[in-house]
């Protein structure tokens, strides 16, 4: 839950500075259209950062693991955008997982089920 809220508490204040910064910029006479182009950017910053520390400490706790399943540097390429396609997909429904999702009525069980999420996930992901 913690990473939901610090993920989206940098998503909101990161694009609020961005558009405080272009609506000071445009009352001083710069065109709109490079702010307007820029807004998504200003959103896929946060998951591109996320994104860069979790393959960061990925790869610096990794395991020992033979040559011969080394990944490629194309390969890695692939993986890092296909992590941050991912992230900035899944951050709204991340974010929002409290409100978006109501927990289901409890039902009856005999054995216990135990799920273990990934490095900073949450069960938005």
């Amino acid at each position: 839950m913690w990473t939901a809220a610090i993920f989206g508490t940098l998503i909101v204040g990161g694009v609020a500075a961005y558009l405080a910064a272009a609506v000071h910029a445009y009352q001083r006479g710069a065109p709109a259209w490079p702010f307007i182009v820029g807004l998504p950017l200003a959103y896929l910053a946060v998951p591109f950062v996320f994104t860069c520390i979790w393959i960061t400490l990925g790869w610096w706790l990794r395991a020992e693991r033979p040559d011969d399943v080394a990944l490629t540097w194309r390969q890695r390429l692939r993986l890092f955008a296909n992590e941050f396609a991912s992230l900035a997909q899944s951050a709204p429904k991340m974010v929002l997982y409290g409100v978006l999702m109501r927990d289901p009525a409890p039902a009856p069980a005999t054995l216990p089920v135990l799920l273990v999420h990934g490095i900073g996930c949450n069960a938005g992901v």
